[in-house]
Parts: structure tokens; sequence; C-alpha cells
């Protein structure tokens, strides 16, 4: 029978079970009618047909799967001509109880987007008064509602409902996950007056009520209902995804009121938000509006305290403990309209001094975008904005514009900005206007104390715009900016023909530690039109075979917007900058000069660097049809260490947007001083001024004689060479990719000269090629082979007696081929009677993996390895070495030993004689490297163990030992000393540190003068580029120290004047973060000391060093036994530091300080003295640093019963004089002066005119008069 029932109304059943008395199972069932489809699969229901006697229908379950439902497009309804009125009655005479509804997997089509959900289900009731509804889910793959309430069937409604509802936000990316949206709405009232309620608790915390009429008074639908809202959220950080990307999400928290509708609403708004390591900031506003704009009546945002983040804590903290989302199955309770713990926003916080921002005036949208704002800030603080830009600003104007039509309008008028910032004065004022296509400034003006900026002018279809930069003092605007910029210009003429012109300098510019400048110099000026070409004919010498790229689109690249004219407007650049700092690397001098304009142009460029050396640039080039062309007309290079190179062709190079062609570049150097050279006469001359390098010939005194004349120097068979020549070319089109030729010929070994010493010379060439192919830049379909090979080659070490040792080599190659992200390398090099050394390798580049290498050294004599080896001569030995490696680029690993046996080298800055040097070194797969050498010195010996752990990785660590007695470390006439250390060295990839103890057990030193090293610098020079060498030299390589240094019992001393035994100790003590540190004592015992003719005893003498090692405290004591009546004992105190040094004289019995230093030098009181023993006196206080308060020299001036006394030697040491002087009358004064070594004489007058002006005449060798005048500041 249900069969039949369902086949009248054309519905299709599938097998089924069950009865009509219980209950339904049916497989399927399906409905189409026109463009209705309805399919369903395991429908269930079970019901008690019973009830319907007492007009009830009772279902207890209804279950569906794979439910489809597909209805036509609804055709568009026409708005009805009066609002809706006909409130229905929804009452039914049947009550309808519907419970444990289950429907899954549910799609829904109605036109072309389908919509699908995964489950519906809940109870639902039908009675005589309400419908009830009891945990009605609806399930989305990306949201859920679950919805319990009831309302009432006849009008007006009222209802009483529950909502809990999330969204689940799609992931944006792989790596982050979507918020969740999580709330509860609840709904009270009927369409008389309504009121919703919601909470959110997820992302944030916020609650928002409404309320208001649906209906009017003739109970008609209102589509514009009068609305009450009420939004507020708690003082909470914002997620992460709501901000920008990368910083800190800001704390907020707020208050929103409005009333009204769509047509007409009034809203007010009060909030807070603050940014890390900002203070929090207010916002207030009243706002009328409308569907087309806004009136503005105030929006003011204020500076507040810094409770906010407290406040967010606490509010966060309550916010991660809120319940999830629960089943609701009783009546929902009345929500309180608004929440207690939000603290409202307050004037209290907000002081008369914190910051205040006021806008008021109109946006409107409809029916175009406009504007009209007077705005107005006081106290305005930058440092929220910009760090360390503390400031106190009022600024005002107004601004006013439009959008209609595509074409903007807006001005910025009545600007006044006043106040400070970092301390110094700002003020601004001026205007701004856009109107369409065009931008006009009478006058814009700021002043940050002394730097100004000014603008005024207009740019549209005529142009007319000046500017004038004046910042002497950068440092003002911000601490990371140093130094002065100055800059003017102006551009004229109309918009198809403007012309700029500017100047620009800047002095002692420095931004940050990374970059500065001296000084700057740029300048930009239109150039008179030229009758020649500016290109020469290098462009048109050859045409490129490869055409790099077709014309590209007239927007491919910005410049692709000037029009005809523009390509050919002409000027003169000229760019000088002095002492530059880009980053990590420091350049002298920078200096740029060009010629011309777009279409045409010449450029000329000059780079120096104290690191890397020097070049020249010159280019031509034209630009057209949206590609440049051009050649290098010069390029002289001069790298630090390297002879020169410099152009001696060039063929046309092209770059457009897909395609690069560089033409055959070709440069050459001086070439080997040893054979013939074929004369290149495309060479005209060197682009670099000559300059003489230590380690090769002296240049002759033409450009060329060395092409011609040959010096006298030992050589193998003279074979005529090419000149030397390294030639470049290759292009790039992104349709066939990259390739890339590169040619050596008679290419002089000496340009490795700077890798040995100065006594080093190579003679003979090398010729080598580079091809490189690449048709998609990638590194698996990039090819490249690299061979280089020499002739004739010999290496040269001449010694200081003149004598020239020659080691020949030869079968030398280097070849390299590169595919399929395989690199292959070998490697050989024989030197002729001495040995010979191998190297095969295999590199997976795409694996970064070491497929093979290996090693091999065989030297029976290695003494052309004397080369490598600074300040040793005499280098002997047997090496060998077979070494293997492998593993990944990460994690190498080496194995294989390394052999020296019979080894020794002449140290000759030190005078030793090294002898019995042997060296070990095995490595393990495990990487492990642990070396074994032993070497004699004298009558010592010292050896080295160690090992290395982890080689390969950056977590190596290295450990090693040095132990030895009485080794001879230095061997000189005037020094010699053994040294017997116990040392242990650890190291790994940041520092190395050195601990342990050490004695010099022996040492004899005669010195009888100091080196230049030894001499320290005076406090006043200045070290010009001090700042930058000091950069370069850093290194990341930490060196620390704990060593025991001590002198043994026959360590003797002897020089000047001194001779003695020395004792002591000392701490060498180098720490992270701290200076060297020296901590002891050095001690003379037994010593003498003669000075000026006398022998002085020393009694006491001792350095104590606690601190810099050349600045150790003096304690030291000489005294002298005087043979007259008294037995007179005379000394010196000598204390301060070795660099400030006092010395006081004493004596026994107590003589006064002059007569105590007269007898120490003379043997006599001072009244028996001579003027030589005067002047010998004044000279030994002199040196000894005595007499600093001038009592000596008074008391010896009353002696002589003179008013001038003194030795000076301005002019060295070797100059000095003594001056002795009489004033004659009170302004005229009458001095002898007499040489000290070289006993020349003058005689000088000297006559005070005036306080200020005197005249000072002196006859001798030469006869002077000077007139002196004196101005004080």
């Amino acid at each position: 029978m249900v069969t039949r029932l369902a086949a009248l109304a054309d519905v299709a059943l599938g097998p089924m079970t069950g009865n009509l008395r219980t209950g339904l199972d049916i497989e399927t069932v399906d409905y189409q009618q026109g463009e209705v489809e309805f399919h369903a699969e395991q429908v269930s229901f079970r019901w008690r047909p019973i009830d319907l006697l007492y007009s009830a229908l009772m279902i207890d379950s209804l279950s569906a799967q794979r439910i489809s439902l597909k209805l036509p497009v609804a055709p568009e309804e026409q708005p009805a001509a009066a609002p809706f009125s006909a409130w229905p009655s929804l009452r039914l005479p049947v009550r309808v109880q519907l419970r444990n509804l289950d429907l899954r997997h549910i799609s829904f089509q109605q036109g072309e987007q389908p919509l699908q959900w995964e489950r519906l289900s809940g109870d639902l009731s039908l009675g005589t008064f309400h419908l009830r509804y009891r945990d009605l889910s609806l399930i989305h793959r990306d949201y859920q509602l679950r919805l319990t309430g009831r309302t009432s069937l006849d009008y007006p409604y009222d209802s009483h409902a529950a909502l809990n509802w999330q969204w689940q936000q799609p992931a944006p990316d792989a790596n982050t996950e979507g918020l969740l949206y999580r709330g509860l709405s609840q709904l009270e009232g009927s369409l008389l007056q309504l009121q919703l309620d919601n909470q959110l608790d997820s992302p944030v915390q916020l609650s928002a009520q409404a309320s208001g009429a649906l209906v009017n008074e003739q109970r008609e639908l209102d589509l514009a209902p009068a609305l009450q809202l009420v939004l507020e959220w708690p003082a909470q950080t914002l997620p992460a995804a709501w901000w920008m990307a990368e910083k800190t999400a800001p704390v907020t928290r707020g208050l929103l009121k409005a009333e009204g509708n769509w047509q007409a609403y009034r809203a007010t708004v009060e909030g807070a938000i603050q940014l890390p390591d900002a203070p929090a900031l207010a916002l207030n506003s009243q706002v009328n509006g409308n569907l087309d704009g806004l009136q503005i009546q105030n929006l003011s945002i204020r500076e507040l305290g810094e409770r906010l983040q407290a406040i967010a804590t606490s509010s966060s903290a309550a916010a991660s403990s809120a319940p999830a989302m629960t089943d609701t199955t009783a009546d929902v309770a009345p929500h309180p309209f608004a929440s207690a713990n939000t603290p409202a926003v307050s004037d209290e916080a907000s002081p008369n001094s914190a910051a205040r921002l006021n806008i008021t005036g109109s946006v409107n949208w409809l029916p175009a975008l406009e504007w009209q704002l007077a705005v107005e800030t006081k106290a305005f603080n930058l440092a929220g904005i910009v760090d360390n830009w503390p400031s106190h600003l009022n600024a005002s104007f107004s601004t006013s514009g439009s959008l209609k039509e595509s074409q903007w309008q807006a001005a910025l008028r009545d600007l006044r900005i006043e106040g400070e910032l970092r301390g110094v004065n700002v003020l601004g004022s001026g205007e701004l206007a856009v109107d369409g296509n065009s931008l006009r400034s009478d006058a814009l003006e700021l002043i940050v104390g002394a730097n100004q900026l000014q603008l005024k002018g207009e740019v549209g279809n005529d142009i007319n715009l000046q500017w004038n930069i004046n910042a002497p003092l950068l440092q003002q605007i911000d601490e990371s900016i140093s130094g002065s910029v100055i800059s003017k210009g102006e551009l004229r003429g109309d918009r198809t023909h403007p012309r700029i012109s500017l100047t620009a300098s800047a002095n002692k510019f420095s931004w940050g530690r990374r970059y500065a400048l001296e000084k700057l110099e740029l300048s930009l000026a239109p150039q008179a039109p030229q009758a020649e070409p500016l290109v020469g004919p290098a462009l048109a010498a050859e045409t490129p075979a490869v055409q790099a790229s077709s014309v590209a689109p007239p927007l491919a690249n910005p410049i692709n917007l000037l029009t005809g004219e523009l390509l050919q407007e002409r000027y003169q650049l000229n760019f000088v900058a002095n002492r530059v700092q880009l980053a990590q690397q420091y350049f002298s001098s920078l200096t740029l000069k060009g010629s011309g304009s777009v279409a045409k142009h010449q450029l000329q460029a000059i780079v120096r660097s104290p690191s890397l050396g020097r070049a020249e640039i010159g280019v031509q080039g034209e630009y057209e049809d949206y590609a440049w062309q051009g050649s290098l007309n010069q390029l002289a290079v001069k790298l630090t260490k390297v002879p020169r190179w410099w152009l001696t062709s060039s063929k046309p190079i092209r770059v457009s947007a897909t395609g690069l062609l560089l033409g055959e570049q070709c440069l050459t150097t001086r070439t080997n001083l040893t054979a013939a050279v074929v004369r290149d006469t495309d060479i005209e001359n060197e682009q670099l001024r000559a300059e003489w390098l230590p380690n090769q010939s002296p240049l002759p005194t033409t450009p060329y004689a060395w092409l011609v004349n040959q010096p006298a120097l030992p050589a193998s068979t003279i074979e005529k060479y090419n000149l030397p020549r390294l030639c470049i070319g290759g292009d790039w089109a992104s349709a066939t990719g990259a390739s890339l030729d590169a040619q050596l010929d008679a290419v002089p070994l000496r340009q490795f000269l700077s890798l040995f010493k100065t006594e080093v010379y190579f003679a003979g060439v090398m010729d080598g090629n580079l091809t490189l192919r690449s048709p998609d830049l990638s590194l698996a379909g990039t090819s490249a082979n690299f061979n280089v090979t020499t002739r004739n080659a010999e290496l040269r070490y001449q010694y200081a007696g003149g004598v020239t040792d020659i080691y020949p080599w030869k079968d030398f190659a280097l070849r390299a081929q590169l595919q399929n992200a395989q690199l292959s390398a070998t490697a050989g090099l024989e030197w002729v009677g001495y040995g010979r050394m191998d190297l095969d390798s295999l590199l997976d580049l795409q694996q970064q993996a070491i497929e093979r290498a290996r090693l091999q050294v065989n030297f029976h004599n290695i003494a052309p390895l004397e080369t490598l080896l600074p300040f040793t001569n005499d280098v002997k030995g047997q090496l060998s070495a077979d070494l293997t490696a492998g593993g990944s680029f990460s994690a190498p690993y080496l194995l294989g030993d390394i052999n020296l046996r019979n080894g020794g080298a002449n140290m000759t800055r030190l005078g030793l004689d090294l002898q019995g040097i042997e060296l070990n070194l095995n490595s393990t797969r495990a990487g492990v490297i642990s070396l074994v050498s032993q070497v004699q010195s004298g009558d010592g010996r010292m050896t080295l163990v160690g090992d290395l752990n982890g080689f390969g990785t950056a977590n190596w660590r290295a450990q090693a030992f040095i132990n030895g007695t009485d080794f001879r470390v230095v061997s000189l006439p005037q020094l010699k000393a053994n040294l017997s250390p116990d040392i242990k060295v650890t190291a790994d990839a940041s520092a190395m540190h050195l601990t342990g103890d050490a004695v010099i057990p022996w040492a004899r030193a005669n010195i009888k003068s100091l080196p230049p090293s030894a001499t320290q610098v005076s406090s006043d020079v200045v070290i010009v580029d001090e700042k930058f060498l000091q950069e370069q030299s850093v290194s990341p390589f930490s060196v620390y120290s704990n060593l025991n240094l001590s002198l043994g019992k026959d360590v003797s001393f002897k020089g000047f004047g001194l001779s003695s035994k020395l004792t002591g100790r000392l701490n060498l003590l180098k720490e992270a973060h701290r200076p060297f540190f020296t901590n002891g004592y050095v001690s003379v015992s037994e010593g003498s000391y003669k000075a000026y003719g006398q022998t002085l005893t020393i009694e006491r003498g001792r350095l104590a060093f606690q601190g810099p090692y050349d600045n150790p405290g003096l304690d030291i004591r000489a005294t002298r036994q005087i043979r007259d009546s008294d037995s007179t004992k005379v000394g010196l105190d000598i204390d301060g530091t070795l660099q400030r040094p006092k010395a006081k004289v004493f004596s026994s019995p107590s003589r006064s300080d002059s007569e105590a230093m007269m007898m120490l030098l003379t043997g006599k009181p001072i009244k028996d003295a001579s003027d030589a023993d005067a002047s010998l006196l004044l000279s030994a206080m002199s040196g000894l640093g005595m007499d600093s308060g001038g009592s000596i020299t008074a008391e010896i001036n009353r002696f002589f019963r003179v008013d001038q006394l003194e030795v000076k030697s301005d002019d060295g040491i070797d100059q000095s004089q003594l001056w002795v002087g009489k004033y004659l009358t009170p302004k005229l004064l009458v001095r002898y002066v007499v040489g000290i070594f070289d006993q020349a004489f003058s005689f000088g007058i000297e006559y005070q005119l005036t306080d200020s002006f005197r005249i000072e005449a002196e006859s001798g060798e030469t006869k002077t008069v000077d007139l002196i005048y004196k101005i004080e500041r």
C-alpha cells in the first residue's frame, strides 16, 4: 500500500522493511518533478499512530543519509507596493512533535552553487500556542549552529531563544591555522519590541546588544527600523592575524553606542589602544550619518597611562578559561546587558599635558567621495611611532578634497607645526594642493633645530618646482644620523619637456655603524647641445651575432615612460664621495662623471679602496627601442697586491628586459720580464699611473721600454709570447638561457706574487679557458669546462747577498668539468728534481656530497716550499702526504697521513737554526686528526702533541700541549734567550685559549738602541682613516690566555747604562670582554747604572705590573757615595709609571734638591759648579721628568742671577739648546743661546712694545727679525 500511495505522488521507494503501526525503514526515496529533484537513502522513522485519535502526530525518530535536494532558480519578485502587514497564525489543528531528528550528509542546490551540511539534528514541537525547538543543530565543515527556545504562533510572535554558534576560518596557508569564532546569541521579545544579546568569546571577548521594534503602529514591517545598539569589548590583545604581519598586535578596548537606522543615525565611540613600547591612546568620537556619509561632530584621540596592558593580561586569562560550545537543554535565562568587568574610559588618566588629536568635519561617499576636515593635535609624541624621537608637537591644518570622474582633488591648508623634537625647536608651515594631474605648493617649510626644508612651486602641465635643504646638524633629528646635508635645485619646463638642475653636498655624514662618508658633492645640470655625437664608432664596430631581446612593451620599465624629447635632454653629472663606508666595505673615494642624454651618453667612474685597490671605468652608450647598447671605452683595474689590468678592446654590450649580450671584453697586463713579447699595436697607453711593487723589477723610464729591453735576470730559453690577454664574453636571453666564455693567453705568473715573500719572483705564463652553458639557469642544467696550464714556469728565490735559486716546474695543469651537477677536477704539478703533487676530486653539488677526493704529495726536498713560509731560509726535509676525503659538505671526513722528516730551517729575524723537525699528522674517518711533532733549537727541544675532533663540522674542537726544555727562541747579537714551556692550547670555532707556565731559564740582553716600534706614539697624533682600519682589522676569532711567565736565575740585562740581573714572575691574562691584563713584577738585582759619566748603585729596582704590559709601575732607588768631609750619600727615587716616570733626589745628610742633584751628577756642590755643569744638570732633570714645580730651576736662577735659564729641545734632542737671559729693562730681554750637543751659539734680543705686540731679533748662524702680535679670544 505504501508503494502504491508513493507512486500516485511520483515518489519512487526502494526496498523497505517494517510496518505502518510502528515505522518503516526505506533503502532509498526518489522524487523528480520538473526541475525539482529529491533523493534520500536509509530513511527510517518511528511513530505512534494511536496519538492521531487525540489530534496529535508523535514521531519518535526520523533519520536519513545522503539527502539531496535541487530546486529551480527562484524568479525575481517585484517589491510590494505596500509594506507587509498580513501576519498569519501558524497554528495547526493537529499538534506535531518530532523527536530525535537525525539527517546526515545533506546537499542543497538552487542555482549554480551547491550547499552541503554534515548533519541536522534535534527536537521540534508544534503545539497549540508555541513552536518549541531543542538542541536543533546544523553542522557544516566550517561552522556549527545549535538553537534552543520557543516562539509564539500568533502575532506578534513573542520569542525566547538561544543560539550557540562557531565558525572555523579556513587556514590562509599551510603553516598557519585559521581563527575560531565562537559565541552565544540570545533573543527576547516580539516584533513589537525585540532585544538581541550577543556574547563572543573567541578569538576575542565581545558583547553586543541591539533592541528595537520591527513593525509600526499599523503592524506594517518597518524596513528601516529604529534600533539601539551597544557594542563593548574589554581590554585585550588583538589576534595576530588581525594585525600587520611580523608586528606585535596592540591591546584594545572600546564601547560603541548607536541609535537610529541606516538612513539617519547617531553614534558615540569610546575606546583605547596600546601599541608595544608606546603609551596607551584613548579614542572618543561623536558622529551623525546616513547612507551617503558622516558628519564628525568630534573625533578625539588622547594619551592614557600605562595600565591598559595589565587590564588586558587579566582579561586574556579569563578568556582562556571560557568553556567551549556546550549543549543547552533548558530554557535560556536572560543575558545581562553589559559587562561589569570592563572599565570605562575616563579623562582622569589624560592630564592636560597628554597628547591629543581632534578631528571635525564631514566625509561623504555618495554620490561621490568628498571630505572637509579640520585637524588639530597637541603635545604629540612621535616616540610611539619612531624610536628615539621624543617630541612635544602642536599642529593644525584643514584638508578638503573629492574624487569625481576618476579625478582627485585635494588640498592641505593653513598647516602650522610648532614644538620640540629631541629637545630642539620644530616649526612648520605651508599649503599643498592636488588638482587632477597637477600639484602646487605656494610655500611648504619645515625647520628642526638648525635644519631646514623649503619646497614651493607647481608640477602639472607646466612645471616650476624649487627646493632647498639646509641640514647642518642632522644629529638633532635622529641620534643614529650625524653630519650635514645641503641641497638645492629646481625642476622647470612642461610635462613633455622638464629640465632638472640640482646640487647636493654632505659632510661627515654617518648613519648608524654601517654607512658613513667624509664628504660628498653632487651636481646635475642641463648641458648645451653639441653637434658631434657622444657615442663613438665602437658601438657600430660590430653587429651583435645574437639579438639579446626583442622590443619590450612600452610599460615594461619605468624609463619607457620617457618621451622622445626627454630621451634627448642633455645633462652634465658630477659626483664625488670621499672616505665612504658601505656596510663592511670601505672606499677612499668614489667619483662619477657623466654627460649626454638618456638616448646618447657617456660615463666615467673611479673607485678607490684601501683594501681592494682602484678601478677606472668609462662607458658610452645609447638607449633606443627600450634597450641599452654601449661599450667600454676605458677599464683599468689595480687590485691590491695584483698587477694592473687594463682594457684593450670592447665589443658592444646590449641590455633589455628580456636579454643581455656581453660582447667580448679583452684586458691585458704587463708581461713577464724574462721573455720576449710580441707587441700588440692596439695598446696605446696604460690607463693607470705606473706603480712600483716591492717584489718585481723597477719600471723603466719609458712606458714601453719593458716591451723591448729585457732586464738581465737569469732565465730559461726565451720564448716569444703574445701580449697577456684576458677576454670575457657571453649572453643571456629568457628563451635560450645563458652562456659565458673566457680565455687566458700568456698571463704572467707574477699575478700571484702577493701570496709569497718579497724575495720571490715568478717567470713563465699561464693559459686557460672557461666555457659555461645554462639553458634554464639551474644547477642540474648547467655545464662548464675550465682548464689552466703553465709554460716555462719558474720560481726564483733571491737571497740578500744577490744569489738566486731557480726552481722550474713542469706539467702543471688544472682541469675542471661541471655536468649534471657533478663537478670533477684534477690538478698536477711536478717540481723538477724535488717532488710532485697530484689532486683528483669529484663533488656532487646537487646532493652537497664529496664523491671522491685524493691528494698525493711526495717531495724528497721541500726547498721550493720555502717561498710559502715567511721569515724562513734554508728550508729542508722530506715531505709525503696521502689524503682522501669524503662525506657531505656539512659533515666531511678526511683519511690519511702527512709526514715531514729530517726537517730544518733558518729564521734569520730571530737568529735561529731549527733542526731535527719531525711531524706526523694522521686523520681518521671518525673526524679525529692527531698531530705529533718536535723541533730542536740550540741545546733544547720542544714538542707539540695535539688532536682535533669534529673535523669539518661547526662544533670542531682542538687540544694541544706544548712542552720543552731550554729551547732557544731568539739568538740575536743583542738578545739571546731560552724558553721552557708547559702550555696547553684549546680552540674551537670562536676562540683559542692558552693556559700553563713558561720559564726563561737563561737570557742575555745587550741593548744599545731601541727599534722604532719600541717608541710610543705621542697622544696628540691623529691617524687618518683610523676608524676604517680598526673596523677592518676586527677578527671574529678571539685569543684568550692565562699564562704564568717567570724569569730564571741566569737572566741578565745590559744596556743604556744599566747592568744587572733580572728576576720576576708575570701572569698574562686575557679574558672575554676584558682588555689584556698583566700582573706581577720584574726585579733588578746586583745592578748598577751609569749616566752622565757617573756610576750609580741600584739599591732597589722593581717594575710592578698590574694592568697594561707596556706601562708598569716603577719603584727604583739609585745612589752614589760622595767622598767629602760629610761622606754625603745622594741618590734618586724613581716612581710613577714607565710612560710617566717621576724622579726625586735625596741626600744624607740633607741637602737642597738642586745641590743634591749637582752632587749626584758632578760629585761637587753647586757653589763650585761651572756653566757646563748647570747645562748638564738641567738636561738631566728634563730627561728624568724632575722639577715639575720649578723649585730647583728657581734656585739655580737665583744663584747665577739670571732671569731666564732653561733647556729647550723643540727641534729634537740632538738640537737641544741652553737659553740664558737677563732683563736689562722691564721690556728689554737679552738672551744667549748655546747648543748642548753641537756647541752652536746665537745672541737674541726681545723688546715688548705693548701688551699684544713685541719684536724679537736673533743673530747667529742665521739672522732673523720677527714681529709678533698676540690676539686673545
